[in-house]
């Protein structure tokens, strides 16, 4: 529960996420499961979510997920390389977050966003540097 709560606490603090209503579904070192509210900010025209908020929110998650690995104090997003499958529309967004691998100073994340019918509707891969 103790990463559960880091998570939280920087949810509620940072100046960019708590912008969000996220929720965590689960968390263990290098994996998050968040679900994200949409909310009309963040549509453009035809109610779909707009390419910089899925950007931002794949930002975030893979943020959160540096945070789940053991001894990891702060850390950065060094690249982000996305792909859209299908416009995001709906309730809310479904974000897995997954370290495929990490070390002493980097972490290389792979994250899938999924709309509130369980469709695939991105995939990004990135890589984060991080400071223990």
């Amino acid at each position: 529960m103790e990463r559960e709560q880091r998570l939280q606490a920087l949810m509620n603090t940072d100046n960019f996420m708590k912008r969000f209503k996220m929720e965590l579904n689960q968390v263990k070192e290098g994996y998050i499961d968040l679900r994200v509210a949409i909310k009309e900010d963040m549509l453009r025209m035809g109610e779909i979510v707009n390419g910089g908020v899925i950007l931002g929110l794949f930002d975030i998650a893979g943020a959160l997920t540096i945070f789940t690995i053991d001894g990891v104090i702060n850390g950065f997003t060094i690249s982000l390389n996305t792909n859209f499958m299908r416009s995001l529309s709906g309730n809310y967004a479904r974000i897995i977050s997954e370290s495929k691998s990490h070390g002493k100073t980097h972490a290389f994340i792979h994250l899938n966003m999924y709309n509130d019918e369980g469709e695939n509707t991105a995939v990004a891969n990135g890589v984060w540097g991080i400071y223990r």
